[in-house]
């Protein structure tokens, strides 16, 4: 998967999440237990549209 983080191309393998990749603070994400999709750390702009996408 193709994504852009501040204007800067970038690959994802598959294997990560967008969250994984760039290894940022976070409240709710939890490798054991998987996407919560609550806590809205997560939020990213999605062509414009807000999502919680990075933790998924």
């Amino acid at each position: 998967m193709h994504i852009k983080i501040d204007g800067a191309d970038a690959t994802l393998d598959g294997k990560q999440t967008v969250l994984q990749m760039l290894t940022v603070p976070n409240v709710c994400y939890h490798p054991g237990l998987g996407p919560i999709e609550t806590c809205d750390t997560c939020l990213v702009s999605v062509n414009g549209e807000l999502n919680r996408y990075s933790c998924t």
